[in-house]
């Protein structure tokens, strides 16, 4: 290996200690090797520059060539979003985008592209082929990209304020020294994180957790072990209340089946008096017509015959009239029953209607039950990924991703919230030996200073409005934590989360519209 001078290959300069410098096809197509330090990626748009750190060294850079004048490739602070070795843009004719790695869901991205020297792109990051295959292969979903104007890159940083996260089992915080990194190669002793030299004097002191890692998985186990007998207790539920809804359901089909009966038998009924009825009528019209007809020069003898049919008619009709009676007689029960039919039948459909509710609200927490087990096993499935912790002056106050998923927001105080933090980018690189630490590195954008409006002609200066004086406040990493004061408790949260590969930023702006779903923080400085 050839330590002492880089080696240029194909656009993309390997830096001493990175790879090989032998030139064969074989050796050059071998993706660069990262560690398990995070991975960042910084841009230089004046520059026209990219590097790529692995934790506090750099691995790698290459020229770029970014947006062009009027599609200017936006500043601040990205995240890989998607990935794709074949891609083809959606906004300019389909144009060809080998190795696509996506910034933003509105367009920017970092790409294989033609590199004529100067900013040539509508937008994205054009890489040298051979680099952004390389790259392609390093990098993935989440990783950090900064683009800023001028060349930045990663410091060492020790600060009190930085958070911490929980102490493993059986551990708790206490007076005892750990050791964290301070600039350089240099190693201090910090008392829970503050330097010695200022323990005496902190603005506030380190923040102790109270509970450790074996006790926050003992509560997810807990957890996870609650939402089981929650699903099994609301299938339970959800069990019984369909067997009800299924009595219920049976009891109404069975009223509704007396009810049809019985008013099948009441039209029978109808039926049978209505021909009673027409029995009567016609027998009453048979002895008018017969007395009618007969009612003149007739001896004795015939009288007898006609006395004696008369009678037979007049019996028909009152045996009619009696078989009417208890017909309507008859009806008038069945009617009786088959209102106490319906009754019975609507109450059925009420009670029917009251166990299908119950049943619809036992599925409903059941579903819920089981959402909030899968939304707890998604927690899990993503509680080793790192954590995006943000705080935003702007807006006062400091939110939490993790997995491209928002975690927590709260309020937070800024010391002299009128003057400006910059943007600070802060990467949790690995666990101290003391295994209750983490070492940092920070990026820092500072925030530009306004300069004065020019005052209106004729305005005599003396006239003037004198601006409000504010203390002249540095917008150096360790000058911004200082002003931040973020409650214990959001502190005891992040601790829980926090882990190697973790970001905590700190901007005078808020996160853009592009931060969203499927998205980390993102920060557009221009």
């Amino acid at each position: 290996m050839i330590a002492a001078v880089p080696a240029v290959c194909a656009g993309l300069l390997l830096l001493p200690g990175t790879a090989s410098a032998r030139t064969d096809r074989e050796e050059r197509a071998k993706p660069l090797q990262s560690s398990a330090q995070p991975l960042k990626i910084i841009i230089s748009i004046r520059r026209q520059r990219m590097s790529v750190w692995d934790g506090l060294r750099k691995i790698a850079e290459a020229p770029i060539s970014s947006g062009r004048r009027g599609h200017d490739t936006p500043t601040g602070v990205f995240s890989i979003l998607q990935k794709n070795r074949v891609h083809f843009s959606n906004l300019y004719d389909d144009a060809p985008m080998p190795f696509m790695q996506r910034l933003t869901w509105s367009g920017v991205a970092l790409h294989a592209g033609v590199l004529p020297g100067y900013p040539a792109s509508h937008g994205c990051i054009r890489l040298p082929y051979s680099f952004a295959r390389q790259l392609f292969d390093m990098t993935r979903i989440g990783a950090r990209v900064i683009v800023a104007g001028d060349e930045i890159q990663p410091q060492t940083i020790a600060n009190p304020k930085l958070p911490v996260p929980l102490p493993p089992a059986d551990q708790v915080a206490d007076a005892k020294s750990v050791k964290v990194l301070h600039g350089g190669d240099n190693s201090v002793d910090m008392l829970l994180g503050v330097r010695s030299a200022d323990a005496g004097s902190a603005s506030q002191p380190a923040y102790s957790p109270r509970r450790t890692r074996a006790s926050v998985m003992a509560e997810r186990a807990a957890e996870m072990s609650a939402l089981s007998t929650a699903i099994a207790k609301a299938q339970t539920e959800r069990d019984y209340a369909g067997a009800r809804a299924r009595e219920a359901a049976a009891v109404v089909s069975d009223a509704q089946v007396a009810v049809a009966d019985s008013r099948s038998d009441m039209q029978v009924l109808a039926a049978a008096r209505e021909a009673a009825r027409r029995g009567q009528m016609a027998a009453g019209a048979q002895i008018k017509a017969f007395v009618a007809r007969n009612r003149n020069d007739l001896d004795d003898s015939a009288l007898d015959d006609l006395a004696q049919q008369e009678d037979a008619l007049e019996q028909r009709i009152e045996a009619a009239e009696f078989e009417i009676q208890d017909i309507e007689t008859e009806i008038a029960e069945r009617t009786r029953a088959t209102e106490a039919l319906v009754a019975a039948a609507s109450e059925a459909i009420s009670k029917q209607n009251t166990t299908n509710d119950a049943l619809a609200s036992a599925a409903t927490a059941l579903s819920n039950a089981q959402a909030a087990k899968v939304a707890a096993e998604r927690a899990l499935q993503r509680q080793n990924l790192p954590i995006s912790v943000f705080v935003s002056r702007k807006s006062g106050k400091v939110l939490v991703r993790q997995g491209f998923e928002p975690l927590l927001e709260a309020p937070v105080r800024i010391d002299y919230p009128d003057a400006p933090l910059g943007t600070h980018v802060f990467t949790a690189l690995e666990l101290e030996p003391s295994d209750r630490a983490l070492s940092w590195s920070v990026v820092s954008m500072a925030t530009p200073v306004q300069a004065e409006p020019k005052p209106r002609r004729g305005l005599e200066p003396q006239n003037r409005a004198q601006p409000e004086t504010r203390p002249a406040i540095p917008q150096s990493a360790d000058a911004s934590l200082a002003r931040i004061h973020i409650p214990d408790d959001v502190l005891e949260r992040i601790a829980e989360f926090l882990r190697p590969g973790s970001t905590f930023m700190i901007s005078d702006l808020d996160a853009s519209n592009e931060t969203g779903k499927g998205t980390d923080f993102v920060l557009l400085t221009r």
